[in-house]
């Protein structure tokens, strides 16, 4: 009666808007943990990674100053999160505060 995760899960990702959506996870996932190895668990905590899209991830910061040093060290924190990823799938941070 019941079928087993396993057998559906790949039958359900063949679907393109769903296999987007479990990359976009995967991607959010590596930059939450590349913004956490890059300013540690503290100021992560007071960020918000919202979206990727064609290569861009939106960030929310409680306040501006945390926006500023993310644009800062953009290019320290898409390295991080590609190398988890191990493909350049972060082209681009959108922090907004």
């Amino acid at each position: 009666m019941f079928e087993s995760l396993g057998k559906l899960l790949p039958h359900a990702l063949r679907t393109p808007s769903a296999r987007k959506s479990v990359e976009a996870a995967m991607v959010i996932a590596s930059t939450e943990e590349a913004l956490r190895d890059v300013f540690g668990a503290e100021t992560t905590a007071r960020l918000r990674v919202v979206s990727f899209k064609n290569g861009v991830i939106t960030i929310v910061c409680e306040r501006s100053v945390y926006a500023q040093e993310i644009a800062l060290r953009e290019r320290e924190v898409v390295a991080c999160a590609n190398r988890r990823l191990g493909a350049d799938m972060v082209k681009k941070l959108r922090p907004t505060g």
